[in-house]
């Protein structure tokens, strides 16, 4: 069946879930298609899939640079072919990452994770194939995590891609008192190491509130 281009109809919302790309048209019909035909979306976070634009002819995602047509998905066409090679390319990240936190939801066919790291917040992780069995072995323990990042406009972590990850104790592993008083090693209060910065008074209160919330942990 040929459907003309001119008749199309618009999508007026769309909805990505883990496994479906779902469409629902001004006409008033849904279409869904699986989200493994789209690799771009299939690795996006859920914050990138949200930002989606309607388009003349379709939909636009601007954070991942996709655009997929109507046309495309009444005739069921995948792109898997067409974005192979971008399944494993690191997202543009500019900020050096160094966070400590406990490995959550590891997907290993996706490459990517979470990072459970203060209460109630949590960074969506992406990783390269070779750090697979790292990633598999240290899933829902307390880990350290290397790599480069992008903040968000709130000054949190909005992605991190893992360069290395390491493990520095079990999230229920108790806090060793002997071994701390007892470190060779100790880190000691050095007065004339201190180094002391201006802060506006919107950034103290910022500094403030992170050090209250660290307490509460």
């Amino acid at each position: 069946m040929n459907i003309s281009t001119i008749d199309m109809p618009q999508a007026e919302r769309v909805e990505v879930t883990e496994d479906t790309l779902t469409a629902v048209l001004s006409d008033g019909r849904t279409i869904s298609a699986p989200l493994k035909w789209y690799p771009r979306l299939a690795h996006a976070t859920a914050k990138e899939r949200r930002n989606w634009r309607c388009t003349e002819r379709g939909i636009r995602w601007p954070d991942l640079n996709e655009n997929l047509s109507v046309e495309a998905l009444f005739a069921g066409c995948p792109t898997e072919e067409k974005q192979k090679s971008d399944k494993t390319k690191p997202p543009v990240l500019d900020e050096p990452a160094l966070v400590e936190g406990r490995l959550m939801e590891v997907n290993w066919a996706c490459g990517t994770a979470e990072l459970h790291y203060i209460p109630q917040r949590v960074v969506p992780l992406r990783f390269d194939p070779a750090l697979n069995d790292d990633m598999r072995r240290l899933a829902t323990q307390y880990v350290e995590i290397r790599g480069r990042g992008r903040f968000n406009d709130n000054d949190e972590w909005d992605i991190i891609y893992v360069e290395q990850i390491t493990s520095t104790r079990s999230w229920s592993e108790p806090f060793d008192l002997d071994a701390f008083r007892n470190d060779p090693n100790p880190k000691i209060f050095d007065p004339d190491k201190v180094v002391t910065i201006d802060l506006t008074e919107e950034e103290w209160e910022a500094f403030h509130r992170a050090i209250c919330e660290g307490r509460n942990v």
